[in-house]
């Protein structure tokens, strides 16, 4: 079916076709750009990514459309702002991804294919070496056969089967040797093929475009100008801190020096931005979580709950630096608290999920060092330092390096963070020069008859610090005693041999000792623990049985050894372990 032009619809398409030439708006395309990554806030799992894009209105509208978006961009954190020009709406559009040629004629890819031909023609090299190796050796056989009927008939030549043996055993030591050879080339190729390919592969997941692009309808007095700014989150980031403190045991100056390590696989290169490192996590749910019914069922509170760790897991600051179960405190509020940091210059991080590390500031702090020992845990004597943060920026650390006296100590991962001029503790690694032994010099049952319903038992406890250094020292001591939770058990602390100990209602012991230098300290204390008798009976059986099954997997060497001292009953054996 054809179509005619008439005069009259001639002169109708002319009319539209001015129209639509007198509005630009109308026949205005839409500007593909990728736009500059000026800005990006980086968070513990993701980062907020700002790019900007100068525009300039050819009319009352313009349509821009962001492409080449990264392929870990979140949609639902699109958000677009602009100087200079007004954003009339924003869209979400299907991207027309196409084939990268880009990556085709990459030179890496060309090297892994080049690599591939090598290995594949080595490869050949070898099958053919080892097939001649087994010609070879047929006829080593067919060598062997003829001599064999030489030497019957009384024919032999011995200078020719010596000639034949010596030629064959030179080829085989030479095709042995080219095999060996070829299998090396082959695994070297092999080798430097992985490592070229693990980096081409790197270079193809940066350039992975999301499947979206970002379209903005800009309008404005015609010819104006202005900025608009595509701002939207990004998976696959995250950073750490990293410090390393250097100082000595002895207290001072300490020299600490702030480190950021930043790495990313979102699929975007950012060259020259401007980098902000927050503690932040978008990811946690704004709201807080419901309250349950608390419902206590009988025995739930028997001391079998207890773990052996839940005296010192709520132990004060000075033992762990962490409050205690179910209060609330000031490093509760520190933990969670939002710090940000910008990093002094422009910084370039490739999308390549390798740590990028940029000095953010060295400075010199003072600190005092103390001495703190848990003896129920460790045998070791710990420094712990008390400081000030003397930077101009919080600390964020994940992780801390210490070094002491100019050796490397250990990592440490600090409680808390820490606010400019801030005070901070941190654990600087155990003081070889000292040291601490705790033993049980009692363990007996007093105060039960035999028609008693209840059993009490004694625990007496001495703990020895030892000084080698060349200067007194004070050691601040940690213990602990059992505290019941069952209202059948009964526990009591029966003292010390110092006045100075502190005991809290959660069974903490605390001693502030001053050990001269080259000198031992004793500190003692003792408890008891009264229960009823059927359950010391079951703990009492149970304790047997386990020593009944060491003896027999470490059997006397003597059959006629001396009858065994007094039985010892170790409380915190029996009942924590």
């Amino acid at each position: 079916m054809r179509y005619r032009l008439t005069p009259s619809t001639t002169f109708l398409m002319l009319i539209i076709s001015s129209l639509i030439l007198i509005d630009p708006a109308m026949t205005a395309e839409t500007q593909p750009v990728s736009g500059k990554i000026e800005a990006v806030t980086v968070y513990s799992d993701r980062a907020l990514v700002r790019r900007s894009h100068s525009i300039k209105l050819g009319g009352t509208q313009t349509t821009v459309r962001f492409v080449e978006l990264p392929v870990s961009l979140i949609p639902d954190t699109i958000r677009a702002s602009a100087t200079g020009v007004t954003i009339a709406s924003i869209s979400v559009r299907p991207s027309n991804q196409m084939e990268d040629s880009v990556l085709e004629e990459h030179p890496l890819k060309k090297r892994i294919e080049e690599l591939n031909r090598s290995i594949r023609s080595e490869t050949d090299r070898l099958t053919n070496y080892r097939e001649q190796l087994k010609t070879l050796n047929s006829f080593a056989h067919l060598t062997t056969t003829q001599t064999d009927r030489e030497m019957r008939a009384g024919a032999i030549q011995v200078n020719g089967w010596m000639e034949a043996m010596k030629y064959m055993e030179d080829r085989r030591l030479d095709y042995l040797q080219k095999i060996q050879n070829s299998e090396l080339k082959i695994a070297d190729l092999q080798k430097s093929q992985k490592i070229v390919s693990e980096q081409f592969s790197r270079i193809a997941n940066a350039r992975k475009r999301s499947p979206v692009d970002v379209e903005l309808v800009c309008q404005g007095k015609p010819g104006a100008t202005g900025a608009i700014h595509l701002d939207y989150m990004v998976s696959g980031v995250s950073w750490k801190g990293i410090y390393d403190l250097h100082g000595k045991s002895e207290g001072g100056d300490f020299r600490l020096e702030s480190i950021a390590t930043v790495r990313q696989k979102t699929g975007e290169d950012w060259n020259d931005v401007q980098v902000t490192l927050s503690t932040a996590r978008p990811s946690l749910a704004i709201a807080p979580p419901t309250i349950k019914p608390w419902r206590v069922s009988p025995g739930s509170l028997s001391m079998n709950d207890q773990k052996p760790t839940d005296a010192l897991a709520s132990d004060d600051e000075e033992s762990t630096g962490k409050p205690t179960s179910g209060e609330s405190s000031a490093s509760d509020a520190a933990e969670v608290s939002t710090f940000t940091v910008q990093l002094p210059g422009l910084e370039s991080i490739p999308s390549d999920n390798s740590d990028h590390r940029v000095t953010m500031q060295t400075a010199t702090i003072t600190g005092t060092v103390s001495h703190v020992a848990i003896p129920s845990r460790t045998s070791f004597v710990f420094l712990k330092g008390k400081f000030k943060n003397t930077l101009s920026m919080p600390l964020l650390w994940s992780t801390a390096n210490v070094y002491l006296d100019g050796g490397f100590v250990g990592t440490t991962t600090p409680g808390t963070k820490a606010s400019v001029g801030e005070e901070f503790e941190m654990y600087l690694g155990p003081d070889q020069r000292m040291q601490v032994k705790r033993t049980l010099v009692k363990g007996e049952i007093a105060g039960s008859g035999i028609i008693s319903q209840s059993v009490e038992i004694h625990n007496q406890w001495q703990i020895e610090i030892s000084n080698y250094t060349k200067k007194s020292r004070d050691v601040l001591i940690l213990d602990q005693f059992p505290v019941s939770v069952d209202p059948r058990i009964s526990t009591k602390f029966l003292g010390s041999n110092r006045n100075d100990v502190k005991a809290d209602t959660r069974g903490i012991l605390s001693w502030t000792v001053s050990v001269a230098a080259g000198q031992t300290q004793k500190v003692d204390f003792s408890y008891n623990l009264s229960l009823p008798r059927e359950y010391w009976t079951s703990f009492e059986k149970a304790e047997e049985a386990k020593q009944e099954r060491q003896q027999n997997y470490h059997p006397a060497v003597e059959p006629n050894a001396p009858s065994k001292e007094k039985k010892m009953y170790n409380l915190e054996r029996m009942l924590m372990h």
